[in-house]
């Protein structure tokens, strides 16, 4: 498996891409009532594909409203039919964002030069992280934000062509956001995240 440092030193040297749009989020509905709709704790409590549990906070996202679901395990595919799952109450997010550094790992360039397959990059992780044994996503997500890199745009493990962003909370850029969309409605509060980071290691765009 390729070092953390050479990690390190191949993604620097890949360029970013400023990006805007909306994903999506499912969560608990607990997180919206508690006023938190935006917040990462608890994947750097339990850790998740991208983020080693305890390292550092990952924000995911979803292209989709279905492969939000999907990567939330509310619903999973059964002999061919879409089967929901009995759970807590759930919320859909709708999540504008403006982002200025975004690495995209789908692309075969990037494949390449951190000598991956956008196959183990699917891989399941959470028995890897039990058993602390390293996970190849995890030491790329560590090492993307070690010189960084604000996001990365990644492939969904549960939807052939879904596609999750991961952004580093703290890596956010001083005009990067992300926000929740409520459209004219009042009575909603504004949810958002403001970047306040400045990089010495990456330029911007």
């Amino acid at each position: 498996m390729i070092s953390q440092r050479k990690l390190e030193k191949i993604l620097a040297s890949l360029a970013g891409r400023a990006q805007r749009g909306t994903f999506f989020r499912s969560i608990d509905l607990q997180w919206l009532l508690q006023g938190t709709p935006l917040s990462a704790i608890g994947s750097r409590i339990h850790g998740g594909r991208y983020n080693r549990k305890g390292a550092f906070e990952a924000f995911y996202l979803a292209d989709t409203q279905e492969t939000a679901l999907y990567e939330t395990e509310a619903i999973f595919n059964f002999a061919g039919k879409v089967v929901g799952v009995r759970q807590p109450p759930r919320v859909m997010l709708s999540l504008e964002y403006d982002l200025h550094d975004i690495v995209d790992l789908r692309a075969p360039t990037t494949l390449v030069s951190l000598g991956v397959t956008i196959d183990e990059l699917k891989q399941p992780w959470k028995l890897a992280q039990a058993e602390n044994r390293p996970v190849v996503t995890q030491l790329i997500g560590a090492a993307a934000r070690a010189v960084d890199i604000e996001a990365l745009l990644v492939p969904s493990a549960r939807v052939a062509a879904g596609t999750n962003l991961v952004v580093c909370p703290d890596r956010l850029r001083k005009k990067s956001r992300i926000s929740v969309f409520v459209g004219d409605e009042p009575t909603i509060a504004r949810y958002k995240l403001e970047g306040q980071y400045e990089s010495r290691i990456r330029v911007a765009l």
